[in-house]
């Protein structure tokens, strides 16, 4: 397990990394300007990352709980010219209208009404009935992971061939999964004070904090996944501080 840390000015240069068109080249780095159009996140002239295409896509994995700031990490390295591929959006994909995910739903929930006007699922629904039920909870994942897995395996050899040099897996359950996912070279842990993830999730699902808080208990504590993460990036702290950590972490991977 690696602890990102950062010691300003020492590590790197300032400029960011943009994507190439030609995914072959060998360093491909940018330099930002003063509206900061290269950097994702808008911060302005930090860090300059090379990172070498050795012919080999390098597969990582994003994970941490709910409020941690998985999605602002994934973003970073987004403008950093990985390719992300979210396992929330996948999610999303296999129980749309028509879908084999959609039919296994309706097939082991015939009596909760979780299909609107338009036939799709009604999520919130579906999510306040596992939430409170464990049993259920797991069902549901039986059902889904397995879809969702092929999705993302599909996915991930598309950017293969298409000789993408770094994909990241944006993957919530990591740890809780029963798949072994083998083909995950890194594992990324991001975490954050609970308290502070109970105020992320209040602001951006407008959830009250009995319901942020049972989101949190309903997941595996930050304390079972640490010793088994490649990396651990702590979001205590500011945005800037949370781009600093990042870059350390993604010059290891794409360095290595």
């Amino acid at each position: 397990m690696r602890i990102a840390t950062f010691a300003k000015g020492v590590l790197f240069s300032k400029s960011y990394p943009c994507i190439s068109d030609n995914l072959n080249v060998t360093v491909r780095t940018c330099r930002t300007t003063e509206s900061g159009a290269q950097d994702p996140l808008r911060l302005k002239g930090h860090t300059r990352i090379t990172y070498v295409n050795s012919g080999k896509s390098r597969i990582v994995a994003i994970t941490g709980g709910i409020g941690s700031g998985k999605s602002a990490v994934a973003k970073l390295f987004e403008g950093w010219g990985a390719q992300i591929v979210d396992a929330d959006i996948l999610a999303r994909k296999v129980v749309e209208p028509g879908s084999e995910g959609l039919r296994r739903i309706i097939e082991n929930f015939p009596d909760d009404d979780l299909i609107l006007l338009d036939e799709s699922l009604n999520r919130p629904k579906l999510a306040s009935i596992i939430f409170s039920n464990h049993e259920k909870k797991k069902l549901v994942e039986s059902l889904l992971h397995p879809l969702i897995r092929q999705l993302w395996l599909s996915q991930m050899e598309q950017l293969k061939k298409a000789g993408v040099p770094v994909i990241v897996y944006v993957v919530p359950l990591f740890f809780e999964s029963t798949a072994k996912m083998e083909e995950i070279e890194k594992v990324i842990l991001i975490t954050a004070p609970e308290d502070l993830r109970i105020k992320r999730i209040m602001a951006r699902d407008m959830f009250p904090k009995e319901i942020a808080m049972a989101r949190i208990q309903a997941q595996l504590p930050d304390s079972q996944k640490k010793d088994k993460s490649d990396y651990v990036i702590v979001n205590d702290s500011t945005l800037e501080a949370l781009q600093e950590k990042a870059e350390v972490v993604f010059n290891k991977i794409t360095s290595n």
